[in-house]
């Protein structure tokens, strides 16, 4: 069993005069993982989730 990752990152850089300059970057990002669930009867099953950990959005400035 293993881990999935999945991201999209976007970087905006502008120069303006004077040599001021803005940068912003962004990242939408998607961790999925087999989490152990608990069934009926006591047994323990898996399925295929988001991970606890999992942070979908960052910006950056």
């Amino acid at each position: 069993m293993s881990n999935h990752y999945d991201s999209l990152q976007a970087k905006f850089e502008h120069r303006f005069s004077y040599g001021f300059n803005t940068l912003v970057a962004y990242t939408f990002s998607k961790v999925l993982q087999y989490n152990q669930v608990h069934v009926l009867g006591g047994n323990t099953a898996y399925e295929y989730a988001l991970a606890p950990f999992d942070t979908a959005q960052r910006r950056h400035q």
